[in-house]
């Protein structure tokens, strides 16, 4: 699943969250793609004050429009990590079902 995946399921995995329209969901993967080009976004795991000033100083209003779909791409990583934990989990619980059967 990629963020834009997730944009659009958000409201099925996301307790209380409304359904995102589809140009809403292009404007978000386009702004989050904007801050990852100008090194905006980097990696981080959380929005900091640093990213706060830079989106301040290269966006007319991009305190508005900006931090939203940060937090979303952030908790679309949490989500993916949690995904990939159950996965592992199910998986060694197969690897151990199919020892005991042997």
């Amino acid at each position: 699943m990629n963020f834009e995946e997730y944009l659009s399921a958000r409201h099925e995995l996301v307790e209380n969250s409304k359904k995102l329209s589809e140009v809403t969901i292009e404007q978000y993967v386009n702004r989050f793609h904007n801050l990852q080009r100008r090194g905006i976004y980097t990696d981080e795991r959380e929005v900091t004050d640093e990213i706060l000033q830079q989106i301040e100083q290269q966006y007319k209003n991009g305190l508005q429009h900006y931090p939203i779909p940060l937090r979303y791409y952030l908790e679309y990583l949490d989500y993916m990590d949690q995904t990939a934990e159950v996965s592992a989990e199910e998986v060694s619980s197969e690897v151990e079902n199919t020892l005991v059967q042997v």
